[in-house]
């Protein structure tokens, strides 16, 4: 009898621990898919937020290209001066009519072609393209209205819009239209921003790049998707393949057409003009190289970063590992040695890719800091003071930690160029003041 009781209580109690086993089974898959879950949304929410991220990187630098495309296209960018009346200089010209070497524009027009076109070289595109969303709004409508018509009819005097465009409503190039689909981009992105913010995760809008089709416009306009998009970005590889905010107006007259109309001045001040025009075209010439070297260089170091990374990350495995094997201490050294050297070269090469990036969002900032003779300091956080080399925090905005500080970035190449940049702006508009062409 009690060999039977010892029985069932032993079963009682094997079923009992049995039926706790099942419990917390089934408590740790609970917690387990709850964890998978959360994972998952995290995961998400960090995607949601990297595709907007790239997606606004893109459509960035499409605004930079676009404009600076649409300004030599139209002719706008010759009426860029650094002088002091140089905003002026340009709303006469914009005003003046066609056949005397100007545009055409009305006052107001010319007032707001100016005043984009200046934004536009100081680094803020937005305003130019406004314009030329504008214009190709009015230009596909059959009947335009007097604001929009005044705008047209300068871009068709100066020849960027042809009389068979303008007829027909439809611009060959597409360049128009490519630029109104960038400004849409933008009113896009910012809505999807709003919404990720709100808790919205999925990417909604028809957002990506136009392409123009090379000969006639076709009907069907050939887009970017999503992947599409982010694959661009990936293309794009460092920032000196963007289209980066210009230091330097391409737009610069050669010695001859400056000289063309010497024929009118005495000799004595032909042979004065000729000489000063000698010695600036040296220094010009000087100050180029070197600019032209610090722009070969940056591009070195930037293109670097990434294979700096990867060995630094080496480094640091080898070193752990030959410490665990029992290395000696000298032969450990060097392993430390070499690891620090590629730390330093990672972060050289990481500083130079943060100076382009800060260049890219305000030149104003780097430029007052030379005019004023101060450090080029720029927030970031702590992170990206001192980064894990195999996190890349520059597609993580709003996801490293924000206790932020300020890092110095005054000696890097980028800094180098646009102390050049301004020399060389200044020899260029010594050289216009001996033109007396007209």
């Amino acid at each position: 009898m009690a060999t039977e009781a010892y029985d069932v209580v032993g079963s009682l109690r094997e079923m009992l621990q049995s039926q706790e086993r099942r419990e917390q089974s089934k408590v740790q898959t609970a917690l387990a898919s709850m964890q998978f879950a959360q994972q998952k949304k995290m995961q998400d929410i960090q995607l949601a937020g990297q595709q907007l991220q790239f997606l606004q990187t893109v459509n960035t630098q499409a605004m930079t290209g676009q404009a600076t495309d649409f300004l030599t296209s139209t002719g706008l960018g010759a009426i860029y001066s650094e002088d002091e009346d140089g905003v002026e200089d340009a709303i006469e010209t914009l005003t003046k009519k066609p056949k005397k070497g100007g545009f055409g524009f009305s006052e107001a027009d010319a007032n707001r072609i100016a005043t984009a076109v200046w934004m536009s070289y100081k680094g803020s595109p937005s305003a130019i393209l406004s314009i030329a969303d504008e214009l190709n709004t009015g230009f596909k409508k059959e009947k335009p209205s007097t604001n929009e018509l005044s705008l047209i009819k300068g871009f068709v005097a100066s020849g960027y819009i042809t009389e068979e465009e303008f007829t027909s409503g439809k611009q060959e190039s597409g360049q128009l239209d490519s630029m109104s689909k960038t400004i849409q981009n933008t009113k896009d992105i910012s809505a999807e921003m709003y919404e990720y913010g709100r808790g919205e995760y999925e990417i909604q809008r028809d957002i990506g790049a136009f392409e123009p089709i090379k000969g006639k416009v076709k009907s069907e306009e050939s887009q970017q998707d999503l992947s599409r998009a982010l694959d661009e970005f990936e293309k794009i590889g460092s920032p000196e393949q963007e289209q980066v905010t210009p230091m330097l107006n391409p737009n610069v007259k050669t010695s001859k057409d400056i000289t063309s109309d010497y024929n009118i001045l005495p000799e004595a001040a032909r042979k004065a003009a000729e000489s000063k025009l000698a010695g600036l075209d040296m220094s010009l010439g000087t100050l180029t190289s070197e600019y032209e070297s610090l722009l070969d260089e940056r591009e070195s170091i930037v293109d670097s970063m990434d294979d700096n990374a990867q060995d630094y990350s080496r480094a640091v495995k080898a070193y752990d590992l030959s410490v665990r094997t029992g290395l000696n201490v000298t032969d450990l050294e060097v392993l430390a040695s070499k690891a620090k050297e590629n730390k330093s070269a990672y972060d050289n090469a990481r500083r130079e890719y943060l100076a382009v990036q800060e260049f890219q969002k305000n030149p104003r900032i780097l430029s007052n800091a030379i005019r004023y003779g101060d450090d080029w300091r720029v927030s970031v956080s702590g992170a990206q003071m001192k980064p894990d080399p195999n996190i890349d925090y520059f597609n993580l905005e709003g996801q490293v930690p924000m206790d932020l500080g300020t890092i110095n970035l005054t000696g890097t190449s980028t800094f180098k160029m646009a102390e050049l940049a301004t020399k060389i702006r200044s020899i260029q508009s010594q050289r216009e003041s001996l033109d007396i062409g007209l």
